[in-house]
């Protein structure tokens, strides 16, 4: 599929898509979301957070908020994977499956991995929806050339266990992550030192791939042979 209309269909169509699949104007309830963000989550442990996910299955506000515009992240990401002909992908932490549906309409090859939830099951219907055939799990299924891990690190209190699958899985691990403080409106993100996180992936024989990195597109690395 031509890549502007492929990402129209991923992101462009998000916020019709959620109407169509829920019945809800995800507008009419964004205040209110925004307020549960930041009054609730705060303070609270992984396991905290996930019992909230639980109790409040259609929360959707950090899933969808975002994405009702082409992230400048897709282009650059695009440019690395296609490198790869014939490579095995992996979307690690698909949610809605924004990426993951833009970049299988482009011809890649990715399946993708989120620990479930009302978000999840949006994405999938979407795949569905758009004829996409793909498989989402809730763990690490196998071996993957590539994975990818987009806005997921940040949103853990301890990352060492999500890195340790990660770096388990795969030969070559793309991440982004942004480590700041609430800022009154928008999803917590937990304040993690970067140089942490290069040293733990680093520690399962990782190095950078300077040669492969551009803008928005930073941190990349490859398994040492």
């Amino acid at each position: 599929m031509d890549k502007v209309e492929a990402l129209k269909i991923a992101y462009k169509n998000i916020v019709s898509d959620y109407k169509e699949f829920s019945g809800e104007d995800f507008n009419m309830n964004w205040d209110q979301q925004a307020n549960i963000n930041v009054e609730i989550w705060n303070g609270m442990t992984q396991e905290q957070q996930d019992r909230f996910y639980e109790l409040n299955p259609k929360y959707v506000y950090d899933a969808l908020a975002f994405y009702d515009h082409i992230p400048v992240k897709i282009h650059p990401l695009y440019k690395v994977l296609s490198r790869f002909p014939g490579a095995k992908i992996l979307d690690f932490g698909c949610g809605t499956c924004c990426d993951l549906l833009a970049l299988r309409l482009m011809g890649l090859d990715i399946d993708g991995v989120d620990n479930g939830g009302y978000h999840v099951e949006f994405g999938k219907w979407r795949l569905e929806k758009y004829k996409v055939p793909t498989k989402i799990s809730k763990q690490i299924d196998g071996h993957y050339d590539i994975i990818y891990c987009y806005d997921v690190l940040e949103h853990l209190r301890t990352l060492s266990p999500t890195v340790d699958e990660i770096c388990r899985s795969c030969d070559m691990l793309i991440a982004c992550w942004e480590f700041t403080d609430i800022n009154g409106t928008f999803p917590i993100h937990f304040v993690h030192k970067d140089k942490d996180v290069f040293d733990l992936i680093e520690s399962y024989g990782f190095e950078r791939d300077y040669g492969l990195m551009m803008p928005r597109l930073p941190r990349v690395w490859r398994k040492k042979k």
